[in-house]
């Protein structure tokens, strides 16, 4: 999670001051959202040297020549330009240059070699076939509505410039998409408080919720990020948050993110859709929403014994005596509770770790807990009882969504008490 979030902290950067040409966090050089390194099985084809570098050296430019390619009966073609003046080694001869390219369809890294236009050009081009049906040599599988991605390692670089190597990314898309800041355009962003109400102050220790509309126009489905920044009047980021999924053709969805604030000041949240959190290809341009927070404390939580519960099913309170994941928990009592509606990653799946750090941080062992229990849906398959799990004041079903480290079982909606609740329409109910 840290590696992610420094990814996306100067990927966001970088989308508002600049292009982004280098991205880099910790030791490691991250280049796409399916590969967080280049795998060594590929350092054949970029090979460093540094010796007799030329200290003014320029830096390389890679783009490919068309915004979106069009995709007709299943094939196409796409094609790569990069301009490299370091690597004419040999003015009287035309040089090759290796980068790798991606797509949706196919995460595999495939080297596609380049050809210099011209001797002592610099200038490097390859045109090659995009497929619907498989990958093959100079061939990419890639469907309508992809993304494909080419990065390139310039390793003409000083070994004194930004670490010893650099990476170069860009993305195209594929198919009949439409303009990419049409394919899925924010709008009317909105701070809420905790009981939904429209807000444009809040106090510190006052949860919050920053949500905006986005939709998707396109007759296809269209996978996106929804990612949050929010940063000081000093230009200090302060949050960073994001949740992902797809968008269902013509529909719109209002994704949100969850924030306390820890100090007074002036804020401003910005909200980027994104085609993943590590392929910056925007969907719609970002929009923001100005708001303050006050050193007053007007919380509405609930005082301890005003916490009750709906319906005529059990209404526990109880220690907790065990995590077992993000949405399972075990109480004192003997008790074995599962989260009505919300859904973590199960072990060895990405997100698990992050959900139930997530829960122990929030509701940890040996605090107290009150559990609402689902009068429509009492219990699971597993005999474990389904409930809204309340600890702190703060409803655990809802802050996983909020946080991105849950999704909504939506095939349970009508057989839920909670559905109706605000946390559980906003995320599909």
């Amino acid at each position: 999670m840290k590696t992610s979030v420094l990814i996306v902290f100067a990927m966001v950067l970088f989308s508002l001051f600049g292009t982004v040409q280098y991205i880099h966090a910790e030791d490691c050089f991250y280049v796409t959202r399916y590969t967080p390194c280049i795998d060594s099985k590929y350092s054949d084809y970029f090979t460093t040297t540094f010796s007799g570098i030329d200290p003014s050296f320029t830096l390389a430019k890679l783009d490919w020549k068309e915004a979106s390619f069009p995709i007709k009966n299943g094939t196409g073609f796409v094609t790569v330009i990069l301009k490299d003046p370091d690597l004419n080694r040999d003015v009287s001869y035309k040089e090759t240059a290796n980068v790798l390219v991606y797509s949706d369809s196919d995460s595999e890294f495939h080297v596609i070699e380049l050809r210099e236009t011209e001797s002592n050009s610099g200038k490097f081009e390859r045109t090659f076939g995009i497929s619907d049906s498989r990958s093959a040599p100079s061939v990419i599988l890639t469907r309508d509505g992809d993304t494909i991605g080419v990065v390139y390692v310039d390793t003409t670089m000083p070994p004194d410039h930004f670490g010893s190597d650099a990476y170069l990314m860009s993305t195209a898309l594929i198919g009949s998409t439409g303009p990419p800041l049409e394919r899925a355009p924010a709008s009317d962003p909105k701070i809420l408080d905790v009981s939904g109400n429209l807000i444009d102050s809040t106090a510190v220790g006052e949860q919050i919720q920053i949500t905006s509309d986005i939709t998707n126009e396109q007759n296809r489905e269209q996978k996106f990020a929804y990612i949050v920044m929010i940063h000081d009047d000093t230009e200090t980021v302060v949050y960073l948050a994001w949740i992902d999924g797809t968008l269902n053709s013509e529909s719109s969805f209002s994704p949100s993110a969850s924030w306390i604030p820890q100090n007074a000041g002036n804020y401003v949240a910005t909200m980027f859709v994104w085609e993943s959190i590590t392929n910056p290809t925007a969907l719609s341009p970002p929009i923001h929403i100005d708001f303050t927070v006050s050193d007053e404390n007007t919380t509405h939580s609930l005082p301890d014994d005003k916490i009750m519960c709906s319906g005529t099913a059990l209404c526990l309170t109880e220690k907790i005596l065990r995590i077992v994941d993000g949405d399972t928990i075990y109480l004192s009592g003997g008790y074995e509770v599962r989260l009505s509606l919300t859904n973590t990653p199960e072990r060895h799946q990405i997100g698990f770790y992050d959900a139930s750090r997530f829960t122990a941080e929030m509701c940890p062992v040996t605090s107290t807990v009150t559990v609402d229990q689902d009068d429509l849906q009492p219990y699971d398959a597993y005999d474990r009882l389904l409930g809204k799990v309340t600890c702190d004041h703060k409803t655990l079903n809802a802050e996983l969504l909020y946080a991105g480290h849950a999704n909504i079982l939506t095939q349970f909606c009508f057989t839920s008490e909670f559905s109706s609740e605000l946390w559980a329409q906003e995320f599909g109910c």
